[in-house]
Parts: structure tokens; C-alpha cells; sequence
């Protein structure tokens, strides 16, 4: 109950920023189309006593039953406008509350930081609150609170009003009736919930890795060549076995609860019934006024039926839209407790110095023993480039997560021109830093957009854009379509398809526009030809001081174009210099590694 208020709470709060008078007015209409139905059935209850007492004495329609007849006409008329309204009122209403719900849940995503992303708690409460369509979830509590609870309790209400005041026996007697299903429904779906929470996440997080074996383009091919469909369905499968056994389970002792609750509510309501015929026969109420409670007694059974079946589906739902309220409420894990101004010349890179620097993720597997990075103690220079190099595991892109404030140290300091980058905003430092990393997005606008997006695209410069494309080497097959750089990208749109090596040109494009005094590239040449390469390292080379360049790679070749190279080795620095120093240690890491290298090419 406390998650579905505080729940309920965050839609009506969406709600009143979205559509504040078409809520209040739905709210309104609602209300009244659950009355309307019992102002009817009076008035029918009237009609028919009109019609007995009119029968006696004439065979004409007298004007109080003429009265009648209209007011009932009247009141189904007024009836059906009011479903009409409350039909545009509802789709307009709620069209306008779920695209700024939307907009909400977005503007979210963009304003957490990367840590979070990575943190593995963090994952299992998207998977479990967002995705598949579970961020609807809360616009399904919402729905199902304002379209089935409340208009099932209206009626309760109403028909529990007109009961109490016939005769309070037949309503203790029927809310009696009602306290085993309302009961069987609640110990049963708490019981079935905690079957499926004490699996949920496991279930739910393994069941979606596995699906994208099947649905996902890039195991698509494999799953075909290996034959493995039929084996990870067989995975899907046994996942679910256990948990819909112990449901059946439960739904077996539900299924004798409810037997015995019909029973019960049977009786009682045939009682109530039995007792209203009681009170015709005895003269105390007429023919007419009998319809009229029948009609109170049935649609009080028939509205718990609809609370109880609401209260199901807001329960289920509840489930979710916790977790996408939790979403909401979820903070960024770097703070920036002392922030700090930064001032980065022009035409000059910073000074970076990492201090004592050890580092050990949060929530990091078991499997591995100790920090990533261990006592680090390193300067990098205005203008350096320099190249990251060690085995897979030692610490490089660590390192780079580190200088890119995606996670702070564990211990010791990052400074940036003698200021601590801890007390730097990471939207702020960010913002001098561009970066390719080997995970890198391709977008489907316009060629120039797609490289000027690093930098305020709605102001994109043309001549900054076809810069950054012979900068990046892009520029020598872009040149060659017919719209050139306004061209589309992305054939779902009818626009062009890049092979891997064109794909990695456009994001170093996109990487070179927006002129940042920190270049960070991560295998920045893993798909490109070797002579496009060495272009793209001599544009490295003339920017001088206005930018320190540090990239990532394991071809060595890439490695030794490096003004400087840092080698990591088990979290730890253990040889920095340039690619002549390194060679003439008989012993280092990188000539072994450079020469092994070399060994296996002649082969």
C-alpha cells in the first residue's frame, strides 16, 4: 500500500503538469456516469408503480407518467453524453500526460551519469521498471486506479447507501458475503508475488540475455551456423518450469477458497433477495421500489467483483511502476561536494596528474582479487600523445573512465592544472574532452549532422564539418555520394549503410569537430586501412599543444606512432616512455610485446 501511494502520487503529479482541467473534468464525468445508472433505475422503479396504479382506474397515460417517461429519457441522454466526454476527455488527457511522461523519462536518462549506467543494481532496476513497455506501468496503475477502482467504489458507495437505508441487515449481510473472495484475493496474490520477487530479477535479467541471442542482429549469425536456437530456448524454458509450478500450486488452493466463498456469497445474496420480497409482500415497499433494491443488490455484488478484479490488475502493475518510480528517484553516484571553476586556455591542453590513484569498482565481482588500478603516479602534458598499451584486464580502460570522471579514485587524486577534477563537475570537464570509444553509436540524420552532433549540431559549421571529415579520412568516400555530406545515413530511412571501416571514419569526424583540448581514442584504427591511418595520425601530430591526445590499442604499429607510451601491467604503471626508450630494454614488457608482434606477422 505504501509503494501504491507514493506511486499513485507520481502520476497525479504528472497528471496535473500535463492536463490539469481534462483530469479534474474526467475525474468529474466519471463520477457522475457511475450515479447516473441509479437515478435511472429510480426513475423505472417509479414508472412501473405509475404504470400499476395507473392501470386500475384508466388505460391512458397520465401526464405525472408522462413526466416520467421524459425525465428517463432525459437521464439516458445525458448519460450518453457523458460517455462521450469522458471518452475525448480520457484519450486527450492521457495522450498529453504519457508524452510528458515520456519526455520525463528521458530527460532522466540524460541527466544520470555514466557510473550509474555500469552499476550492476542499477541495470536489474531498468530491466525490471523499463524495459518492455513496464514503463507504461505506472500509466496502467494510474488508468486502472481512475477507470476500474474508482468508479467499482462509486458504485459501492451508492448501492451500499441505498441498501443501509432500506434495511441495514441485507448490507451486513452481503458485506459479510464479500469478505472471503476480498480475502482470498489478497493472501494469494501477496503469496504469488513473493514467488515471482524471490526469482524476478535473476529470472528476468538471464531470461532477456538469452532472448538477445535470438532476437539481436549480431548473434543472429551464429545462433544459425552453430544450431544453438533450440538449446537456449531449452535454457528460457527450464527458467520458467519451477517458478509456474509453485504457481499452480498456489492457484489449486485458490481455486478451493473460491468454491467455497461462491457458496457463502450465494447464499447471502439469495437471503438479501428472499428478504426484499419479504418486505413487498408485507406491503412496506412497492413492486416498483423492489426493482429498484434489486437492482442496488446485484450492482453492489457486481461492483466488488470489478474492485477485486482492479485491485488485481493494480497490484500486478504496482510491481512495476515501483521500480520506474525508483527509476525517478534514483541520484547520479558522483557528487561534486566542492565545485570547483576551471580555467583551460584556448590554444593550450591542461596539465593532468594522477596522484597515488588505486581504484576498485563498486560492486565488483568476487572473481577478481584487489583494485583495478594500484598506486598510480603520472603526469600528462600539454599536448603529449600518448599511447595506453598493457594486456587485456591491466588497467587501461580504467584509466580512461578515471580521466574521464565517469568513476572517481578509490584513494589518491586526479588533478587537472593543479585543481583536484574531483571538484569539477563532470558536465563541466566533460566538455573538454572528446572521445571515440570502441562501442561507438552511428546516427541516422544528415552526414554533416551526424559529425557536427559532438558540438551544438543546430549551429553546425560546414566548413568545421568537412575539416573534421579529412581530418578523420571520412571525407574520401563521402565526397563521392550524390547529396555528399547532406546525405541520409541508415537504410531504414533509405539513406546509406557504412562498412565498418566508414563507420569508425564518421565517428572520428565526429571526434575531430568539436576541437576539444583532450582527444581520447580507444582502438581508434581497428577497422581502417593502414595508409588512411597514417593520415589520421599525422593530423594527431599538427595539432601540437592545443591538444593531448591519448589512445588505446593493441597493434603495436598504432602504439609506436606515440609521442609517449604508458605501459600497464596489473593495474600498475610499469614502463613509460617513447617507442626508442622501450626497445632498449632487453627486459620490458613492451619490446617483448612489440616483438612478438612482429614475429607473428612474418609467419
Amino acid at each position: 500500500m505504501k509503494n501504491y501511494i507514493k506511486n499513485i502520487s507520481l502520476y497525479f503529479k504528472v497528471v496535473k503538469e500535463a492536463a490539469l482541467y481534462s483530469f479534474i473534468g474526467w475525474i468529474l464525468v466519471i463520477a457522475l456516469i457511475q450515479g447516473l445508472p441509479f437515478y435511472i433505475s429510480k426513475i423505472q422503479s417509479e414508472i412501473i408503480d405509475s404504470i400499476i396504479e395507473t392501470v386500475k382506474t384508466s388505460t391512458i397515460i397520465t401526464t405525472g407518467l408522462l413526466t416520467l417517461i421524459l425525465t428517463y429519457i432525459s437521464a439516458q441522454l445525458v448519460s450518453g453524453l457523458a460517455g462521450s466526454i469522458r471518452t475525448i476527455l480520457g484519450s486527450t488527457g492521457r495522450y498529453k500526460w504519457q508524452t510528458l511522461f515520456e519526455f520525463k523519462l528521458l530527460k532522466k536518462f540524460i541527466e544520470l551519469d555514466i557510473a550509474r549506467y555500469e552499476d550492476p543494481e542499477f541495470k536489474k532496476l531498468l530491466q525490471k521498471g523499463i524495459d518492455q513497455g513496464n514503463q507504461w506501468s505506472l500509466d496502467r496503475v494510474g488508468a486502472f486506479t481512475l477507470v476500474s477502482l474508482f468508479p467499482a467504489l462509486v458504485k459501492i458507495v451508492i448501492s451500499a447507501s441505498i441498501i443501509l437505508y432500506f434495511d441495514w441487515k441485507i448490507l451486513f449481510i452481503i458485506a459479510f458475503a464479500e469478505v472471503p473472495p476480498i480475502l482470498n484475493r489478497i493472501f494469494f496474490d501477496r503469496a504469488e508475488y513473493s514467488i515471482w520477487a524471490k526469482k524476478e530479477t535473476e529470472t528476468q535479467m538471464r531470461y532477456f540475455d538469452l532472448r538477445q541471442h535470438i532476437r539481436g542482429n549480431n548473434a543472429r549469425t551464429e545462433l544459425k551456423i552453430y544450431q544453438i536456437g533450440d538449446y537456449i530456448l531449452d535454457k528460457i524454458k527450464h527458467m520458467y518450469d519451477s517458478t509456474v509450478g509453485a504457481v499452480h500450486g498456489y492457484e489449486q488452493k485458490r481455486l478451493y477458497i473460491n468454491i467455497f466463498a461462491d457458496f457463502i456469497s450465494a447464499g447471502a445474496y439469495g437471503w438479501a433477495i428472499y428478504q426484499t420480497i419479504l418486505h413487498t409482500l408485507s406491503g412496506d415497499i412497492t413492486v416498483g421500489y423492489m426493482t429498484f433494491i434489486f437492482g442496488a443488490i446485484f450492482t453492489a455484488g457486481r461492483s466488488v467483483s470489478e474492485m477485486l478484479y482492479a485491485i488485481a490488475d493494480i497490484t500486478e502493475q504496482n510491481r512495476y511502476a515501483t521500480h520506474v518510480r525508483e527509476f525517478f528517484e534514483t541520484e547520479s553516484i558522483l557528487k561534486t561536494d566542492n565545485p570547483t571553476a576551471i580555467e583551460i586556455k584556448q590554444n593550450e591542453a591542461p596539465e593532468i596528474r594522477f596522484e597515488n590513484v588505486t581504484f576498485q569498482y563498486p560492486n565488483q565481482s568476487k572473481e577478481i582479487q584487489g583494485p583495478i588500478l594500484k598506486n598510480i603516479n603520472v603526469s600528462l602534458y600539454p599536448g603529449e600523445k600518448i599511447g595506453l598499451i598493457g594486456d587485456n584486464g591491466a588497467g587501461k580502460s580504467t584509466f580512461i573512465k578515471l580521466l574521464l570522471r565517469i568513476y572517481d579514485p578509490s584513494e589518491g587524486s586526479i588533478f587537472i592544472n593543479g585543481v583536484n577534477l574531483k571538484n569539477i563537475p563532470p558536465e563541466i570537464w566533460q566538455t573538454y574532452i572528446s572521445a571515440l570509444m570502441q562501442d561507438f553509436v552511428n546516427y541516422n540524420f544528415t552526414i554533416k549532422e551526424a559529425i557536427a552532433i559532438s558540438q551544438q549540431p543546430k549551429f553546425l559549421d560546414d566548413s568545421k564539418v568537412k575539416e573534421a571529415a579529412r581530418q578523420s579520412q571520412s571525407y574520401t568516400f563521402i565526397e563521392k555520394y550524390e547529396h555528399g555530406y547532406d546525405a541520409q545515413i541508415g537504410t531504414d530511412f533509405g539513406g546509406i549503410k557504412f562498412s565498418g571501416g566508414q563507420s569508425q571514419k564518421m565517428a572520428l569526424a565526429r571526434t575531430f569537430y568539436r576541437k576539444a583540448p583532450i582527444v581520447i581514442l580507444d582502438e581508434p584504427t581497428a577497422a581502417i586501412d593502414t595508409e588512411s591511418e597514417i593520415e589520421i595520425f599525422k593530423t594527431l601530430d599538427t595539432l601540437g599543444n592545443k591538444t593531448t591526445a591519448i589512445f588505446i590499442s593493441h597493434d603495436m604499429a598504432t602504439i609506436g606512432r606515440a609521442s609517449r607510451i604508458i605501459v600497464l601491467d596489473k593495474g600498475s604503471v610499469i614502463e613509460d616512455g617513447n617507442h626508442d626508450s622501450l626497445m632498449k630494454n632487453q627486459d620490458g614488457k613492451y619490446r617483448r610485446m612489440y616483438e612478438e608482434q612482429v614475429k607473428a606477422m612474418v609467419k
